[in-house]
C-alpha cells in the first residue's frame, strides 16, 4: 500500500509529493489505476495468470479469492492481497535483533612473527569487539582467539584457535583483554610468519540473564564497570586512567596493568 501511494504521489501534481491511502475515500479509485503487474510482490511473470483469471488491477487483486491466491502464489501472494486490504503482514522493526556472535579480525599488511606484535593486534580486535558487544547490550560467555599463516603462501603453515569459557559473562574490555592475551600466548608458535589474527565472542546473552558473582572482591562491580566502559572505552576499570586498550603502547605493560587487582 505504501508503494502504491508513493507511485501516485510521484505522478500526480495535486498530491504535492504526499499521498495517504489509509482509510482514504479515494482508495478504490487509486487501486483501480494500478496495473496488477505493478503491485509489489507480483511482477510481470505472475501477471499473466492473474489476468487470465480476470484480475487486471490492484483493486481486482484486493477482491480476489484468498484460497485461489494462496493455491497459485503461496503465502507471499496471500500476504500481498491482505496488505491491499489494509491488514499488515510484515512487522516493522526499529532495530535489528542482537547478533549471536561477534567476530573482529584482519589480515596483516606484512607477515608478523613476534608475539608482542600479535598481542598488540589482538588487543585492538578485543577493544573493537567489546565495543560492538556493549553497543547491542550483550555479554559474552566464550571468547575465541585464532592465529593463522597465509594458506596460499610458500612458508610453513600453521593455524590454531583457542576457545576460552569466561568465568562470568562480560562485556568488559579489560576482562576480555586479559583472557585474549593469555590465549594468544598459548597458541603462539615461534618460527611462523602469521598472516591473520582475530577474536570471536559467542554465547551472547542479555545482562539480566546473568547471575551475579557472589565471590567478587570489593571494588567496582560488573554494572559499574560496564557503565564506565561505555562512557570511557579506554579507561581502566577502577578509573585510574587510560589503559591503552586500543593496542597502542607496550603490550606486556598493558597486560600487567589489567592483571592488577581491582
Amino acid at each position: 500500500m505504501a508503494k502504491i501511494g508513493n507511485e501516485i504521489a510521484k505522478r500526480s501534481p495535486k498530491a504535492e509529493g504526499v499521498v495517504n491511502l489509509v482509510k482514504s475515500e479515494h482508495l478504490d479509485q487509486a487501486l483501480a489505476r494500478v496495473e496488477v503487474e505493478e503491485v509489489w510482490g507480483i511482477g510481470r511473470r505472475s501477471a499473466p495468470r492473474l489476468r487470465d483469471k480476470g484480475i487486471e488491477t490492484a483493486l481486482d487483486l484486493r477482491e480476489a479469492e484468498e484460497a485461489w491466491i494462496k493455491n497459485k502464489f503461496g503465502l507471499p501472494g496471500l500476504r500481498t492481497v491482505l496488505e491491499l486490504r489494509g491488514t499488515p503482514c510484515l512487522t516493522l522493526k526499529s532495530s535489528p535483533p542482537p547478533k549471536q556472535g561477534i567476530t573482529t579480525s584482519r589480515s596483516f599488511g606484512a607477515p608478523v612473527e613476534s608475539l608482542d606484535d600479535l598481542k598488540e593486534a589482538v588487543a585492538d580486535y578485543v577493544s573493537r569487539a567489546a565495543e560492538k558487544l556493549r553497543g547491542q547490550g550483550s555479554l559474552a560467555r566464550i571468547l575465541t582467539v585464532f592465529l593463522m599463516t597465509n594458506p596460499f603462501g610458500k612458508d610453513s603453515q600453521y593455524h590454531n584457535a583457542i576457545p576460552i569459557e569466561l568465568p562470568i559473562p562480560t562485556d568488559s574490555t579489560p576482562e576480555l583483554l586479559h583472557q585474549a592475551l593469555a590465549g594468544t600466548e598459548r597458541i603462539f608458535r615461534k618460527g611462523y610468519r602469521y598472516h591473520k589474527a582475530g577474536v570471536m565472542l559467542s554465547g551472547l546473552l542479555p545482562p539480566d540473564k546473568v547471575q551475579a558473582d557472589l565471590w567478587e572482591k570489593e571494588g567496582p562491580g560488573p554494572e559499574r564497570r560496564r557503565k564506565l566502559m561505555q562512557a570511557h572505552p579506554g579507561q581502566c576499570p577502577d578509573g585510574r586512567g587510560d589503559c591503552g586498550l586500543c593496542g597502542g603502547g607496550d603490550s606486556q605493560g598493558l597486560e600487567d596493568e589489567i592483571r592488577a587487582p581491582l
